[in-house]
């Protein structure tokens, strides 16, 4: 509880210098909008160090899924979807290809393919918390706050210090209007992970509005 009351503390202290950066942390997706396009040079750069990785590891599904991760931020799903399927080729068994197929079917637009690669995952890796919180935030973008909080409590059993799946809580109770169980829940994300800083990030929005 002492660890606890002084991550309170430190907190009190960083939402002070959160007022300042507030302003510049909600433009901060507009930044990113003008940002979109890609540079190909640095693009061919990137690519190039991930494929050297996969060249000295051919027979390793870790680099294709890094480069396919990469591809995902990129938006270039067909890419990250080929890379995904060699990995799948090379161990079907491992369940970090099937979270990743499921990120790109995730931002892709393809819902229930996403759903039904986690629950793939999830056979293969029945102890992994960290699928249960996967599942949840997917379960969260539709809205789904029933079966969000069921696997957020399934994470939380495997796992109790598993940050991101307070963070979840916190924004699902935040959409849900209830702005108590959010701020305990982001509270409870920063005192398990004190960099977290999408955490403090809803804090600051959070204790700014009850302030006015």
């Amino acid at each position: 509880m002492s660890k606890f009351r002084q991550t309170k503390f430190n907190l009190l202290i960083i939402l002070v210098f959160m007022a300042g950066i507030f302003f510049s942390c909600g433009r901060q997706p507009e930044a990113n909008s003008e940002q979109k396009s890609v540079n190909p040079d640095s693009l061919n750069q990137d690519v190039n160090l991930l494929t050297n990785a996969i060249i000295k590891n051919p027979d390793k599904t870790a680099p294709y899924l890094e480069r396919a991760q990469y591809y995902i931020k990129k938006e270039m799903f067909n890419e990250a979807l080929q890379d995904v399927n060699k990995a799948l080729s090379l161990d079907e068994k491992d369940a970090r290809v099937y979270t990743t197929l499921s990120d790109v079917y995730l931002y892709s637009g393809k819902t229930q393919k996403a759903l039904d690669a986690l629950k793939k995952a999830a056979t293969l890796a029945p102890e992994d918390a960290d699928i249960d919180v996967k599942t949840a935030r997917l379960f969260l973008t539709m809205s789904d706050y029933k079966q969000t909080f069921n696997y957020l409590r399934e994470a939380l059993k495997k796992d109790r210090d598993n940050a991101e799946a307070f963070f979840i809580s916190g924004l699902a109770n935040e959409e849900m209007g209830d702005t108590v169980k959010a701020i305990d829940s982001y509270q409870q994300t920063v005192a398990r992970d004190q960099k977290h800083y999408d955490a403090l990030k809803q804090l600051g929005i959070l204790f700014s509005i009850k302030r006015d």
